[in-house]
């Protein structure tokens, strides 16, 4: 299953948590409370690169064995 696949199936949570706010008086405060939790997690999934970036960090360490890539300061020596 995709990230956007997880994703879309806690905003489908969110979308049902909505629907009963909305409709009907039967939501507490843990049921919004979970809902945040699974809109803050969907957005993490679809927005959130760090995961992405650092997979290829590593993947570009691994292809040079290590060694320091190219250095972004002079060295004084």
């Amino acid at each position: 299953m995709s990230q956007h696949e997880d994703a879309a199936d806690l905003l489908l949570a969110v979308k049902w948590i909505r629907n009963v706010g909305s409709h009907e008086d039967v939501l507490r405060v843990p049921d919004v409370l979970e809902g945040v939790e699974f809109l803050d997690q969907a957005l993490s999934l679809i927005y959130d690169t760090n995961r992405d970036d650092m997979k290829k960090k590593a993947s570009e360490v691994t292809a040079r064995q290590g060694r320091p890539g190219t250095f972004s300061i002079k060295v004084p020596f």
